[in-house]
Order: structure tokens, then C-alpha cells, then sequence
């Protein structure tokens, strides 16, 4: 599994976040003296919330191109070695919906990600279901659109 997962990848860092999420919850399933919520477990709400940082370069473009193709300046970033940092502020919601794992979607809203958190370009988990560049191709999320609008919508 060498190299599987680097720092520089966003679905990795992501997806390890979520995932001490899920275990945390599995933890705590074992231990029946106590529950804890949100309020009074705050290490537990900052790994939903938990944001990957590749670094603050500097990238040209609206958010909604950007989503679609590189930034502007993507051969000057590309020159400084940072790899693709469109997903420098990603999220384990991000993350779930960019694997395709609706489950671990519903999962991390039901337990309280925040669907309007932005990374450093703008960007939601619904912006990013709703269509992105991702892997050489655009990608959509139908399923995980739905339920984040749901969550979105039980915000307000």
C-alpha cells in the first residue's frame, strides 16, 4: 500500500478524516456510560468540519470555473511543484462526495458537517456534487445532491 496515500491528495486526506469520524462513533457505540454531542465533544466536530491545507498559492479564476477546469495560473502553480491545490480547504464532506460514497455523505451530515463550508476557492459540498473537473473528466454526484440541498435546507 506504499504511496497510496499522499499529503498532497485531497480524497485521501479527506477520507482519513471521515474515517476517525466513523471509528470515533464506533468507539463510543462500546462505551455505553456516556454519550457526547456535538457541544460537548468538540474534537469529534472538528474532524466533520476538518479542512485539508495544501498551502496558500495564490489561484486565478471564479469559483465556478475552477470548478470545471484549472485555475488561470495553474503553470505557475504547477512550476512551484503543489500539485492541483483546487482542493487546498476540502473537507470529509467533500471528500465522501468526490469518492462517490453517498453513505458516508449521509453519514457526515447526520452527524453535523456543516454542508456550507467553502474551501479556499469558494467551493461547497453542493458546488462540488453538482459538477466538477475531477480525474480528467467532469463528475456529478446526483445522489449526494439531494442530500445535501436536505441538510442545506434544515439549516435555514
Amino acid at each position: 500500500m506504499r504511496g497510496w496515500l499522499r499529503a498532497d491528495d485531497p480524497v485521501g486526506q479527506t477520507l482519513v478524516i471521515a474515517l476517525g469520524v466513523i471509528v470515533g462513533d464506533e468507539v463510543m457505540k462500546r462505551r455505553p456510560q456516556r454519550r457526547f454531542s456535538k457541544q460537548d465533544h468538540p474534537v469529534r466536530t472538528r474532524f466533520l468540519d476538518a479542512q485539508a491545507d495544501f498551502g496558500d498559492y495564490p489561484m486565478v479564476g471564479e469559483p465556478e470555473y475552477t470548478r470545471l477546469y484549472y485555475p488561470h495560473n495553474i503553470d505557475d502553480l504547477l512550476e512551484l511543484g503543489v500539485g492541483d491545490p483546487r482542493w487546498s480547504g476540502c473537507t470529509p464532506l467533500i471528500g465522501a462526495v468526490i469518492s462517490g460514497q453517498p453513505s458516508i455523505v449521509q453519514y457526515l451530515l447526520d452527524r453535523g458537517a456543516r454542508p456550507d463550508i467553502k474551501t479556499k476557492l469558494g467551493w461547497t459540498p453542493l458546488a462540488v456534487a453538482e459538477g466538477v473537473f475531477f480525474a480528467n473528466a467532469k463528475k456529478e454526484y446526483p445522489v449526494a445532491v439531494q442530500m445535501i440541498r436536505k441538510a442545506v435546507e434544515n439549516i435555514r
